[in-house]
């Protein structure tokens, strides 16, 4: 193998491996907006929107 075989193959390793160690994290924001959206005396609660842009609001993005 070349050099650049070599170094494609590490860094596509390392890609499927945040890959895999970040999936489960999509799942988690699905149960916290679940959880949000079931508690009343939030915006959450009454317009449902993503949590992304409940988080922009906080930040101030």
């Amino acid at each position: 193998m070349n050099t650049m075989g070599i170094i494609g193959f590490i860094f596509g390793i390392f890609g499927l491996l945040a890959y895999c160690s970040m999936a489960p994290l999509k799942r988690r924001i699905e149960v916290l907006e679940s959880a949000l959206s079931k508690m009343e005396g939030t915006t959450f609660h009454e317009s449902r929107e993503p949590l992304y842009r409940i988080a922009q609001d906080c930040i101030g993005c």
